[in-house]
Protein backbone atom coordinates (compact mmCIF):
# COMPACT_ATOMS: atom_id res chain seq x y z
CA UNK A 1 0.00 0.00 0.00
CA UNK A 2 2.94 2.00 1.09
CA UNK A 3 4.32 1.99 -2.54
CA UNK A 4 0.64 3.08 -4.03
CA UNK A 5 0.60 6.23 -1.63
CA UNK A 6 4.02 7.40 -1.63
CA UNK A 7 4.14 8.93 -5.43
CA UNK A 8 0.64 10.76 -4.48
CA UNK A 9 1.78 12.23 -2.08
CA UNK A 10 5.88 13.32 -1.85
CA UNK A 11 5.30 16.25 -4.54
CA UNK A 12 3.88 18.16 -1.51
CA UNK A 13 6.37 17.57 0.88
CA UNK A 14 9.57 18.92 -1.06
CA UNK A 15 12.88 17.63 1.12
CA UNK A 16 10.50 14.90 2.81
CA UNK A 17 11.65 14.10 6.13
CA UNK A 18 12.33 10.16 7.81
CA UNK A 19 9.12 11.03 9.70
CA UNK A 20 7.15 10.81 7.05
CA UNK A 21 7.96 7.76 5.27
CA UNK A 22 7.98 6.34 8.67
CA UNK A 23 4.14 7.18 8.94
CA UNK A 24 3.75 6.00 5.04
CA UNK A 25 5.06 2.11 6.08
CA UNK A 26 3.11 2.40 9.21
CA UNK A 27 0.90 -0.86 8.47
CA UNK A 28 -1.27 -0.43 11.78
CA UNK A 29 -3.17 3.02 9.60
CA UNK A 30 -2.51 1.33 6.25
CA UNK A 31 -4.42 -2.46 7.68
CA UNK A 32 -7.14 -0.57 9.12
CA UNK A 33 -8.86 2.09 6.93
CA UNK A 34 -11.86 2.71 9.43
CA UNK A 35 -10.55 5.95 11.19
CA UNK A 36 -10.01 7.07 7.03
CA UNK A 37 -13.70 6.77 6.69
CA UNK A 38 -14.80 8.56 10.17
CA UNK A 39 -12.80 11.09 9.14
CA UNK A 40 -14.05 11.37 6.47
CA UNK A 41 -17.53 10.84 6.98
CA UNK A 42 -20.13 13.79 7.05
CA UNK A 43 -18.32 16.16 5.03
CA UNK A 44 -15.42 16.60 7.46
CA UNK A 45 -12.73 15.97 4.47
CA UNK A 46 -14.48 18.36 2.21
CA UNK A 47 -14.63 21.03 5.79
CA UNK A 48 -11.03 20.54 6.59
CA UNK A 49 -10.05 20.77 2.74
CA UNK A 50 -11.81 24.41 2.04
CA UNK A 51 -10.33 25.81 5.49
CA UNK A 52 -6.96 24.34 5.01
CA UNK A 53 -6.76 26.24 1.73
CA UNK A 54 -8.35 29.23 3.24
CA UNK A 55 -5.94 29.50 6.02
CA UNK A 56 -2.96 29.59 3.49
CA UNK A 57 -4.08 31.84 1.19
CA UNK A 58 -5.30 34.68 4.16
CA UNK A 59 -1.21 33.71 5.15
CA UNK A 60 -0.43 33.81 1.45
CA UNK A 61 -2.41 37.29 1.11
CA UNK A 62 -1.12 38.68 4.49
CA UNK A 63 2.40 37.94 3.57
CA UNK A 64 2.39 36.09 6.52
CA UNK A 65 3.23 32.28 5.43
CA UNK A 66 6.39 32.19 7.14
CA UNK A 67 4.91 32.43 10.56
CA UNK A 68 1.98 29.94 10.19
CA UNK A 69 2.48 26.11 11.19
CA UNK A 70 1.16 25.05 7.84
CA UNK A 71 0.56 21.86 5.52
CA UNK A 72 -0.49 21.27 1.78
CA UNK A 73 -1.33 17.82 2.78
CA UNK A 74 -5.09 18.93 1.69
CA UNK A 75 -3.92 19.01 -1.75
CA UNK A 76 -3.27 15.24 -2.29
CA UNK A 77 -6.96 15.07 -0.80
CA UNK A 78 -8.75 17.69 -3.31
CA UNK A 79 -6.97 16.54 -6.05
CA UNK A 80 -8.46 12.80 -5.30
CA UNK A 81 -12.12 13.67 -3.96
Amino acid sequence: MQRLLTPHMMPYFPGVNKKLINLLKDKKYINKPAWVVALCADGKLETAIKRAEENINAAVAANDLKNQSFSYVYKVFKEHQ
